[in-house]
């Protein structure tokens, strides 16, 4: 996968850019901590880390759609001796390696920036869990607190488990479109609708089998979701579960729809190798 080198800088000047940003916000309403952990904390909650999620998406997640007509990669690469199989995991293992280690390192370089500003944090500072009816003694519904660290694990695992599958959905779709813009927005406009309609009071008993229900990574660490929903399996450790089998899913219908098309083999043209 040829990716351009000004679109990975562009893409971490802006993450850079969003930490700072973070980091003011953070300073102008006075939160009770400015360590490196509420920092990621914080990154969660605000919901800011959907717009490096959609950087990723369009950068590393337009798929084949990316190599069609006027570019025609795809047709090159038919002209080597390389299997649909080895094609579609090469380009899809690319952009996970890309899109996991470029979030890690978004995460990583927020910790390093709160433990240089004042400290790393503490790992049991105490966050709000909501709990369901159904988990509660009271029919209003209860609360307890969870470790700082905990929810962090579980959060930045659930958030990691969602990019991958929305990345995932993204290459797929990319099979139907011959324009990256499309394949975006088609990405998108599925992920939202979907997400909405787990959401719903009529859907809200089987919300916990659909993945796009995990998609507001916040909500479902701290029991959020769940208490809204009014399901008790709204878990973040099942919401991976779901995510990374519906992963697999898409992955092995990706594959299924390519080896049923076929990608034409074509002659190789003296452009290819001027």
């Amino acid at each position: 996968m040829k990716l351009k080198m000004k679109e990975i800088v562009v893409f971490h000047q802006t993450c850079i850019i969003i930490i700072m940003v973070l980091i003011e916000w953070n300073k102008e309403t006075q939160k009770v901590d400015n360590t490196g952990l509420f920092y990621v904390y914080t990154f969660f909650q605000s919901l800011i880390y959907l717009f490096p999620s959609l950087l990723l998406i369009i950068l590393f997640g337009t798929g084949f759609a990316a190599e069609k007509w006027k570019v025609r990669t795809l047709y090159f690469l038919k002209t080597q001796p390389v299997s649909n199989f080895d094609l579609l995991m090469g380009k899809y293992m690319t952009s996970i390696a890309f899109t996991v280690g470029t979030s890690l390192g978004l995460i990583f370089l927020m910790v390093i920036i709160g433990t240089i500003g004042n400290r790393f944090g503490d790992w049991s500072f105490p966050v709000l869990y909501y709990e369901t009816i159904r988990s509660s003694t009271s029919i209003e519904g209860d609360f307890h607190f969870i470790n700082m660290g905990n929810y962090l694990v579980e959060t930045s695992i659930l958030f990691l488990a969602s990019l991958v599958f929305l990345l995932t959905l993204s290459i797929f779709l990319s099979l139907f479109f011959t324009n990256t813009i499309s394949s975006v927005i088609a990405t998108f406009i599925l992920a939202i609708g979907l997400h909405i309609a787990s959401n719903l009071p009529q859907t809200s008993f089987m919300a916990h089998i659909s993945p796009f229900t995990y998609l507001n990574v916040g909500k479902i660490a701290n029991g959020e979701m769940a208490t809204l929903l009014n399901n008790h399996l709204i878990q973040p450790w099942i919401g991976i579960i779901s995510l990374l089998a519906s992963t697999i899913i898409i992955l092995a219908f990706s594959f299924l729809w390519i080896q049923k098309l076929g990608i034409k083999r074509v002659e190789a043209k003296s452009k290819y190798f001027s």
